[in-house]
């Protein structure tokens, strides 16, 4: 790493160049206006800047090449570094400025500060740091052994197509948010192709390189001229992310950069397998509680809700038992086991359905909604015409789903718009959708019902939860059940917003393409 400082020729700070001074602990204000020996430590008081006859006229005016020195850090360590010396003539040549260029000295060689960029790290990964801490250590400590160089760490989002900022200290802001959430391909810079090819990129000029053809102008104008990058690589050949160094001038990396770029991706690479591991393992554990609260819930529920119709049978069957019964009773009890029996049957082929849902293997193929939705529409027919209802769809994506599943969920949602309709009022349904710009689409469907009270907002995802009185409106209160469990078996979410004057829309949110699998 270096930067420059340029003095007058009393060797007063007039500016820097170059940010690296912070990793010194500094900023730019600490230098200014301040007299440049305040930052060099002294050899018994003296200062060791120059003297002898300013280091000889300053070698006869060939300047100072390397000149070994301490540097203070702002919290006063000594930091061995080369210090190079210019004269800057001034115009009249009445007065001349100085420039120093502070080097940091590498007294160990590049094994060993390989090695110690990996123990940092290492460590931090062993306790359990947080992945941005370590992403930090890897970024920071390859940018305290490189010249003029940023590092930045990129990983692959859930979908696989985009890549998301995990750690760029020295980047700005501005910098920061353009390529946070780049698209991977042939030709999205150095970081975006590395991940797409699997392969290590080398652009030595960002402004001939046809892979940031898009990107260039804006790379350069914030002093971007070269960068190399790998693709972080997990076990199987499974592709992370990418460890980057971008350089301020044009310029093909030296093997010792190369090898700091793949040791960093290396340690990266087990970083982010740790972390998605151990990300891993509490999901399961949230899922596995969240099973047995369902399971506790259902097996209350599912209790009540199925010893109903078969006490129903039971009396009715004793009451055909009865010798003194005419026959008009006799068939009235009957159909009215026969009914029971029915019930009996839809409940427990709905709690198949809803049971069934996450157990059997999922299939998921990129699937056009439009299509799906025609064919509930055609399957619907029938209540569409018993109950008037008027459907609107407008444009839907094309999603990674499992077909049957949604078609389900669709039929599920529009049974019951057409279902709780206020009385007298056909109902009118509208299908809209959205992409969200971060690899989700939320698709509403809005209906113009009784609606449903804020208060049973999460009540009405229960198995077997029923709002209404059953003789009011059929069903099993299964449905919505089955809907949000479909929803969270694509790594989505459903949620309702309701007004009891207006209706009800459920907002359904899909990725889409499914989460690749950590």
């Amino acid at each position: 790493m270096d930067f420059t400082i340029t003095t007058d020729a009393k060797k007063t700070i007039k500016s820097i160049n170059g940010d690296d001074f912070y990793l010194f602990g500094y900023k730019e204000i600490d230098f200014l206006n301040q007299e440049v020996e305040k930052f060099f430590s002294k050899e018994r008081g003296v200062s060791t800047l120059f003297s002898i006859a300013e280091e000889a006229q300053l070698k006869e005016r060939g300047y100072l090449k390397s000149l070994p020195r301490n540097f203070l850090s702002k919290d006063k360590h000594i930091v061995p570094i080369d210090l190079g010396v210019e004269i800057n003539p001034l115009q009249g040549g009445l007065k001349t400025d100085l420039v120093f260029t502070i080097h940091r000295e590498r007294k160990n060689n590049k094994n060993e500060v390989l090695l110690r960029l990996q123990n940092n790290a290492l460590e931090k990964l062993a306790t359990g740091k947080p992945l941005k801490e370590i992403f930090d250590t890897l970024t920071k400590g390859a940018e305290g052994e490189v010249n003029c160089a940023k590092a930045s760490i990129f990983i692959l989002d859930n979908t696989g197509t985009r890549l998301i900022d995990g750690s760029s200290p020295s980047f700005s802001e501005e910098v920061r948010n353009a390529f946070n959430g780049m698209i991977i391909g042939p030709l999205e810079g150095s970081c975006g192709s590395a991940v797409y090819n699997k392969e290590l990129v080398i652009s030595e000029d960002i402004s001939t390189d046809p892979r940031w053809e898009k990107f260039a102008d804006f790379a350069l104008a914030n002093g971007l001229h070269a960068s190399s990058s790998s693709p972080i690589m997990g076990a199987g050949d499974k592709v992370l992310g990418s460890f980057a160094l971008t350089f301020s001038q044009s310029k093909a990396p030296t093997d010792f950069e190369l090898e700091i770029i793949k040791t960093s991706a290396r340690i990266a690479a087990l970083a982010i397998e740790k972390n998605r591991s151990e990300e891993n393992l509490k999901m399961y554990a949230k899922e596995l509680q969240q099973n047995n609260e369902e399971l506790k819930n259902f097996t209350f529920v599912a209790s009540h809700d199925l010893k109903e119709p078969l006490r129903k049978i039971n009396l009715f069957v004793d009451q055909l038992l009865e010798n003194n019964l005419d026959q008009k009773k006799r068939d009235k009890f009957i159909e009215r086991i026969g009914k029971a029996s029915i019930r009996m049957y839809c409940l427990t082929d709905d709690l198949y359905s809803w049971a069934s849902i996450g157990r059997m293997e999922t299939n998921f193929i990129s699937e056009d909604l439009n299509e799906i939705l025609q064919e509930v529409i055609d399957d619907l027919e029938g209540s569409i015409q018993e109950t008037g209802a008027k459907i609107k769809i407008g444009d839907l994506p094309t999603l990674e789903i499992e077909k049957t599943k949604i078609h389900q969920l669709f039929q599920n949602l529009l049974s019951n718009a057409m279902k709780f309709h206020r009385e007298g009022i056909s109902p009118e349904i509208q299908i809209t959708s959205r992409c969200t710009g971060d690899g989700y689409c939320e698709i509403d469907i809005q209906d113009n019902g009784i609606g449903i009270a804020a208060k049973y907002y999460k009540k009405i995802f229960e198995p077997f939860s029923r709002l209404n009185n059953k003789n009011d409106y059929t069903g099993s209160g299964i449905g919505l059940a089955i809907c949000e469990k479909i929803i969270r078996r694509h790594k989505g979410e459903i949620a309702v917003d309701s007004d009891l004057k207006i209706g009800a829309k459920f907002t359904l949110r899909l990725p889409s393409q499914q989460p690749v699998d950590g």
